[in-house]
């Protein structure tokens, strides 16, 4: 018994180590990242957006795709980098990417012909300012089959055709540098970019949040398309809700700055300065946070690690409101103003579009990566009146910020950034919230008293009043008779013969104000039955003309105060 229980005994208190990276799962791993066609084009639009590229194209023959930029480039130290897994390229900078896995990723799966087809080689050029002419050969056919990438990518420079076929492709810019990404031709990837730059298709098939108009409209690129059929190149609109002068927004834009602080319990807090320079924020309580704002002062512990713009406003929109002829319009029905009906078709696809445009973007180093539903801002309950639809839907709110790329960046990992930016959470820490919410109801109070104010100011304009009608008597000969010489006789029969007369009373001032009102009505009574028309929905037609019942009451107003 002795020698079996001194073997146990050795074998139960020796130290025996684990862990190990398996390859084979972490290749087959880059088909399950969650990326659609959309989202793989978003990470390579991405990577030229950090290689300050200003422009960006696709162009395509029946023999390869390319996208092509004329960013930094790379030399072999950055093209090391480039294809080292999970590693962070950007710590230093204010880049899009976090995680250093995107790229990859985005490259193997627009290689395949097919949807869960296999993939196939793909070649990227690069060069740097006055660098040399750099290529890598990316075999994912062989990666996929091995089951292995370590060592698989392969350097080497580029010949005297492919030389040349680079600088060809960049030979109207200013400098001959940048990165180009080549895969062989399919009709996969063709139909991505047919449905990106594609107006009808963008708005019909494409996910608002996978569109690349609206992921990139504020970050400072021109993303083409060119095609090898002889037609113009397309250049992808941009969407920037906030991109206008304060003049296109009622009350002007209403921009904010939040700054994130690290307490010394290692919390996170969000401190906004009022105009009077007192700080406030959503102060941490027993249970959650406070839903006012208190005032809180900063400790000398507390460390600043960065800010967040929050931005509020309202597009004008004459028939959300005109300040020209303020008739108290409040319609609680979901229409689009000039701007958003550029990008967004409302026809078909009314409540898609409301709860997106309800929500609260995201833009990190100028990249839209998610929304936010806000507390007390639901876009299913803007039907029941004209406020609730202003308040929800047709004003606006988005928080920008830019941070350096690190993996355990705090801000990123507060906003919900997750590796994959595609798994975004999606959910914003309730006392940053809160404060948001506080900003946004703020700035529609402002708006709304603004409105109130010029409706005010309308109605009490002074209306013309035609003079009364002048009387008056005045003398006149009714005879001129000239019986008899004597001459003061026929003075006095003059004297004696007086008339009164009228002054003409002239024609009644019509009232510019009352047929500047009349005509709108009639306006908008030929466009609501134009409407009625074109509608085969009871409950749309039935919506259409409650909506006028506004119009009739103001006017019937003007017509009774005239009198």
């Amino acid at each position: 018994m002795f020698p079996v229980f001194a073997v146990v005994s050795a074998v139960s208190t020796a130290a025996i180590r684990g862990g190990s990276w398996n390859e084979s799962g972490l290749v087959e791993g880059l088909n399950r990242k969650g990326f659609t066609t959309s989202k793989c084009g978003s990470e390579l639009i991405a990577n030229s957006c950090d290689a300050q590229s200003s422009k960006i194209w696709f162009k395509a023959n029946t023999k390869y795709i390319k996208m092509i930029d004329i960013g930094k480039g790379m030399n072999m130290s950055g093209y090391n980098s480039m294809f080292d897994m999970y590693k962070a390229n950007n710590t230093l900078n204010k880049a899009m990417g976090v995680s250093g896995m995107g790229g990859k990723a985005a490259l193997n799966q627009l290689s395949k012909k097919q949807d869960n087809g296999e993939p196939t080689p793909v070649l990227v050029f690069t060069r740097t300012k006055n660098g040399d002419f750099l290529k890598a050969i990316v075999p994912w056919d062989d990666i996929f089959t091995s089951k292995s990438y370590t060592g698989k990518i392969i350097f080497e420079r580029m010949n005297e055709a492919e030389i040349a076929e680079f600088l060809k492709d960049r030979e109207n810019e200013t400098f001959q540098n940048g990165t180009t990404i080549q895969w062989e031709y399919s009709d996969r990837l063709m139909e991505l970019f047919d449905m990106q730059f594609i107006k009808e298709n963008r708005e019909k098939e494409i996910k608002n949040e996978d569109r690349w108009d609206l992921i990139f409209g504020v970050a400072g690129v021109d993303i083409i398309l060119e095609k090898s059929d002889g037609t113009q190149p397309v250049i992808l609109p941009k969407y920037n809700y906030f991109g206008d002068n304060n003049i296109q927004y009622y009350t002007g834009k209403d921009i904010q700055t939040v700054d994130h602080y690290v307490d010394d319990n290692n919390n996170n807090r969000y401190i906004w300065s009022d105009e009077n320079g007192n700080l406030k924020e959503s102060k941490p309580l027993a249970k959650g946070f406070s839903k006012d704002l208190r005032d809180v002062a900063i400790h000398q512990k507390w460390k600043l690690i960065g800010e967040y713009t929050v931005y509020n406003g309202l597009r004008k929109n004459v028939k959300l409101f005109d300040e020209n002829l303020p008739l108290n319009f409040n319609s609680s029905e979901c229409f689009l103003c000039d701007y958003d009906s550029a990008f967004f078709n409302i026809t078909n696809q009314k409540d898609k579009i409301r709860d997106y445009l309800s929500k609260t973007r995201l833009y990190r180093n100028d990249q839209c990566i998610t929304e936010y539903k806000l507390e007390g801002f639901n876009s299913a309950t803007a039907r029941g009146s004209g406020s609730e639809m202003l308040k929800t839907f047709h004003h606006r709110t988005e928080i920008h910020y830019t941070t350096y790329s690190t993996q355990d960046n705090r801000m990123d990992i507060a906003m919900g950034i997750q590796e994959n930016k595609n798994q975004n959470l999606s959910e914003l820490p309730k006392n940053l919230e809160r404060l948001v919410c506080f900003l946004k109801k703020r700035n529609i109070d402002k708006i709304n008293n603004y409105f109130a104010e010029v409706i005010k100011a309308f109605k009490s304009k002074p209306v013309p009043v035609p003079p009364p009608p002048i009387e008056s008597d005045t003398e006149s000969n009714t005879e001129s008779d000239t019986i008899g010489s004597d001459s003061e006789s026929v003075d006095s029969i003059s004297s004696k013969s007086s008339s009164r007369s009228i002054t003409p009373v002239p024609p009644p001032v019509p009232n510019p104000e009352l047929a500047t009102v009349k005509a709108s009505l009639v306006k908008s009574w030929k466009q609501m039955l134009l409407d009625i028309e074109n509608s085969t929905n009871l409950d749309a037609m039935n919506e259409l003309i409650a909506n006028m019942k506004p119009h009739c009451q103001t006017f019937r107003e003007k017509i009774l105060s005239d009198e």
